[in-house]
């Protein structure tokens, strides 16, 4: 299953393929649409990238493919890299125990595509995998929280201890203990969820169609 969230931003990446006349819908297009998902930028941001940098150089980028003539009639179709991204995504799902697709799913597993544009630019901004499996597993951030730079020193760390104890724990909020889940018989079976992911990509891919779920 893919979120509702990450669907919307499926559409958003297909639109803008549309709009540009590309007959293939590939990773910067994705991320590109990440690039005004609250969710998705929230991840980005803690792992150090600059979002409005980051959206125009994937709007320079797009904007420097080749468009389809318009005389010419064409379906969009996604390419291999991006069906190599979803694919990865897709067992970093099922190996995590979820039960949705979510932005930091695909992210992560766009950083293992480092022959694309989309690897590169974020690349050059101090992003990595590590960052953000980090964050979407525990929490971390690689920038410091304006909102938490105080000064005063006991009394700070009065406040500090207070929210430590009121803050949820990153490891139980982010993960699963899949021998729990296990033992407990809810993890489904490994089976055709891959495929499933990919047609669900193929039918948001067409200009009609049904809803994929």
């Amino acid at each position: 299953m893919i979120s509702r969230e990450l669907e919307v931003v499926f559409k958003l990446a297909l639109r803008e393929a549309e709009v540009r006349r590309h007959d293939m819908v590939c990773v910067e297009h994705v991320l590109y649409a990440m690039s005004h998902d609250n969710w998705a930028m929230e991840i980005l941001r803690h792992c150090g990238a600059d979002i409005d940098d980051l959206r125009i150089r994937l709007e320079t980028y797009l904007g420097e493919q080749v468009q389809v003539p318009e005389d010419r009639d064409y379906q969009i179709e996604q390419t291999l890299g991006l069906t190599r991204v979803l694919q990865r995504a897709a067992i970093h799902v099922q190996s995590s125990g979820k039960k949705e697709m979510d932005a930091g799913d695909f992210l992560a597993a766009v950083m293992r595509e480092p022959e694309s544009f989309a690897v590169y630019v974020l690349s050059q901004q101090g992003v990595t995998r590590l960052d953000i499996l980090e964050f979407i597993s525990h929490g971390i951030s690689k920038i410091d929280e304006p909102s938490l730079a105080h000064e005063g020193g006991e009394e700070l760390e009065d406040e500090e201890e207070g929210d430590e104890k009121k803050r949820p724990d990153p490891l139980a909020s982010f993960t699963a203990n899949l021998n729990e889940r296990a033992r407990d018989g809810k993890i489904d079976p490994v089976v055709g969820r891959i495929d499933e992911i990919n047609r669900t990509v193929q039918v948001l891919c067409r200009r009609r169609k049904n809803n994929p779920f």
